[in-house]
């Protein structure tokens, strides 16, 4: 584990306290204490960061936080060397607070879409129950603007989850927002049942489970452990990847984030903000996909794609669609883990009739520049604020071009991209093939994807239903770029 538990610590290196060798266990733990006392004192004490990555696209999505210290004498000291004796002192709630103050004035720094995990023990959170460590963890939210839902505690599974006061501790959290996740799942003694009746949102995946990783028993564990933690969780991660295999298998048994030195190292603030800006991206605002479908069922399916990973991460969801389609896509987030009214209620879901605020984009009949900006404006404020880049699924310009009216579909996208440096937003649109089978449906289909110039998205059979309908195929080859989303919309998957 890492930061406050020393689950996953490293063992001491030799030179660390030689005291050891000669001193009883309790004088040593008390010698520990005394000096971490001092180092706490004296800001020795360090945090570093292991990304958390989306095995999809390579973006970092989250880190965790780690305790080091920086010893005067002894150098660079991993966890294993004081945490045990730390945890167990009455030192254990002070530098959890240290932590989760660190952690968070960090995560400010940091693209709003980011999160951060921060490691406690059931003991701590007991603890600091009576002490006001939600309270603790509410303020440096608000003193740094930081929305809760960035933050994320790490609980082990290994230590007693039956205490119905820790239960009650969790839901505190929960209420704030803030997400919880239990590690070493799979190998702990947490039942499933257990995890069920908890408000755990994330579940890590234990690492031993990727040993012996090319023995096809330990690929099924494998996916049976991810399968069972999603039936009780919103989010899975995969921690311990250490080799390029690990991390292909787990994109195609669809793992939501991946945790590793395959990937990077644990790092310091500086290091990861530099990581960051030249190796990996942060998640991207602005996008413009445009995706083609077939049936109502697919489209439903691909929106629901489109959507998820980003309410998996805290951030907020628009969708602008005619009522059906409103409905069929909540069912969908309902399948895919998602309460939509409590979305709702928590203003991360934000559903509102097409036709209408198509009206509010048009001024005498034609898409208006000013009135589409108040229309847009206006989504930022009906989302919960400080939830990240939200993600928008629209469907205006479809209406204009089922009325036959081109030239105001293509204007109305065009305007998306004059304003989008201007939102934090993510958007997609989504035509079905029918659209493009009338005459013209070739050029009709070209002006659509020059005023949306940043992507297209399309699934398999509607890019064949295009390419054989069309009057001009070749265009597709010529024109029409292909790139997975996020979620790889409408993509099949296949596993080994």
């Amino acid at each position: 584990m890492a930061a406050l538990t020393g689950t996953h610590a490293q063992a001491a290196p030799p030179h660390a306290w030689p005291e050891a060798r000669s001193a009883p266990h309790h004088e040593l733990d008390r010698h520990i204490v005394t000096e971490l006392r001092r180092a706490l004192d004296e800001g020795e004490l360090r945090l570093h960061y292991q990304p958390l990555v989306d095995p999809r696209t390579g973006e970092i999505i989250a880190a965790e936080a780690l305790l080091r210290w920086q010893h005067p004498e002894k150098g660079l000291l991993a966890p294993g060397a004081f945490l045990e004796a730390a945890v167990a002192s009455p030192l254990s709630l002070e530098l959890a607070e240290w932590v989760a103050g660190e952690a968070v004035a960090e995560c400010a720094r940091w693209p709003v879409g980011w999160h951060v995990s921060i490691n406690l023990s059931p003991r701590q959170i007991l603890l600091g129950g009576s002490r006001g460590l939600r309270e603790t963890l509410a303020w440096l939210c608000r003193v740094h603007d930081v929305s809760p839902r960035r933050l994320c505690i790490e609980l082990t599974e290994q230590e007693s989850l039956d205490s119905t006061t820790l239960v009650a501790l969790l839901d505190g959290l929960s209420a704030l927002g803030i997400r919880v996740a239990v590690d070493d799942f799979g190998n702990g003694s947490a039942s499933l049942g257990r995890l069920r009746q908890l408000p755990f949102d994330v579940a890590k995946v234990d690492r031993s489970l990727l040993d012996d990783f090319d023995d096809p028993t330990t690929r099924m564990t494998l996916r049976l452990a991810i399968e069972l933690a999603r039936a009780s969780t919103s989010t899975v991660v995969v921690e311990g990847v250490e080799t390029a295999a690990q991390l292909e298998l787990l994109r195609r048994l669809d793992c939501d984030l991946v945790q590793g030195y395959h990937l990077a190292r644990p790092m310091s603030a500086d290091e990861l903000r530099e990581l960051a800006g030249s190796l990996l991206r942060p998640p991207a605002v602005g996008d413009h996909t445009v995706a083609l479908y077939e049936e109502e069922g697919e489209l439903a399916r691909l929106v629901t794609d489109f959507l998820v990973p980003g309410l998996r991460r805290g951030a907020s969801a628009v969708v602008i669609a005619r009522p059906d389609r409103v409905e069929a896509i909540a069912a969908g987030l309902t399948l895919a883990g998602f309460d939509p009214d409590r979305l709702r209620d928590d203003r991360r879901l934000v559903e509102l009739d097409a036709a209408t605020k198509l009206d509010e984009t048009l001024v005498d009949g034609d898409p208006d520049v000013a009135a589409y900006s108040r229309a847009v404006n206006e989504l930022g404020q009906l989302v919960a604020p400080g939830t990240g880049p939200v993600r928008i699924f629209g469907q205006l310009s479809p209406i204009l071009l089922d009325e036959g009216r081109l030239d105001a579909a293509v204007r109305l996208e065009s305007l998306w991209n004059d304003l989008e440096p201007q939102f934090p937003f993510t958007l997609l649109c989504a035509y079905p093939t029918s659209s493009f089978r009338r005459p013209g449906g070739t050029e009709a289909f070209a002006r659509l994807l020059r005023a949306c110039h940043h992507r297209c998205d399309a699934s398999a059979a509607a890019r064949a239903t295009a390419a054989h309908d069309l009057a001009d195929p070749a265009f597709l080859h010529q024109e029409l770029e292909i790139v997975r989303a996020e979620r790889d919309l409408l993509s099949e998957r296949v596993l080994d």
